[in-house]
């Protein structure tokens, strides 16, 4: 019975294909698109190619990379130079008023004077880029580079390091030119 039937199945299937053929329904090969010149040619002569769209877009890239290269270099070059007018502005307040006191110490203590100065008003200038200011920290730095001083009056120390204290936020804060 499953026999009758399975062979039943199989001549339906050979008249159906058979029928498609006859009517034109039958597995040809694709059909070929006509062939096009090659990209680039036209009736014989060359002509320049327009680069693809990725080769395009990764020009793109680069070129937008290297302008932006170049003005974070410029960038990185104008922060540079603010900061270090910044340090120096720093220096200038720290050595306010203390010339004489300068001059009448020993060259190896100036020299450490000057040494510890400069160093001091890099962690200035550093603490100064952050945006929560640390006013005792500055404070510290300023007293701690005023004990070189030696014989220094404690309450002259005091009042100095926070002046100058005073003068740095204010030029944290755009005030002091």
């Amino acid at each position: 019975m499953v026999d009758d039937q399975n062979l039943k199945i199989e001549k339906k299937l050979e008249e159906a294909i058979g029928a498609d053929a006859q009517a034109g329904k039958t597995a040809r090969p694709a059909e070929k698109k006509p062939e096009q010149p090659l990209a680039g040619i036209e009736k014989g002569r060359a002509f320049e190619l327009a680069p693809f769209p990725r080769e395009q877009a990764q020009a793109q890239k680069k070129s937008a990379a290297e302008a932006a290269g170049r003005a974070g270099r410029a960038a990185a070059g104008g922060l540079e130079a603010a900061r270090k007018q910044r340090q120096k502005r720093i220096e200038d307040i720290l050595a306010k008023d203390l010339e004489e006191v300068y001059l009448n110490i020993a060259p190896a203590k100036q020299r450490e004077f000057k040494e510890a100065g400069e160093d001091a008003s890099r962690k200035i200038s550093l603490l100064l880029e952050k945006a929560k200011l640390k006013v005792e920290k500055i404070i510290n730095l300023i007293r701690k580079w005023l004990l070189i001083i030696p014989g220094i009056n404690r309450f002259f120390l005091e009042q100095e390091a926070k002046i100058k204290a005073d003068e740095i936020i204010k030029l944290k804060n755009g005030e002091s030119k």
